[in-house]
């Protein structure tokens, strides 16, 4: 996702949650990509709200974190491959 964001040269705020900073790009990106900007902000936002959850595991029974990696990994996966195809498209040689 700031990949995404450094390939369209938006300088983001060293945070975690940017995910609303896609609209940014919203009419500079393909269409494809733009009809997918609010799923991949939630993935990207519900992730980065996760974090502390998955920085401080004591404070959490183990079960919690196969519960949401169970829930989570399909977005996640789905997200990655959009950017990741997003990027391609951008730096492909003609």
């Amino acid at each position: 996702m700031k990949a995404v964001l450094i390939a369209y040269g938006i300088d983001y705020p060293k945070i975690h949650e940017v995910g609303r900073l896609l609209s940014g790009i919203e009419g500079r990106c393909p269409e494809w990509f733009a009809m997918e900007i609010q799923d991949i902000a939630e993935v990207t936002d519900s992730l980065a709200r996760g974090r502390p959850k998955f920085r401080y595991p004591y404070e959490y029974p183990t079960e919690e974190y196969k519960d949401t990696a169970m829930k989570i990994r399909l977005s996640v996966e789905k997200m990655l491959e959009k950017c990741e195809k997003l990027i391609t498209q951008l730096f492909e040689k003609p």
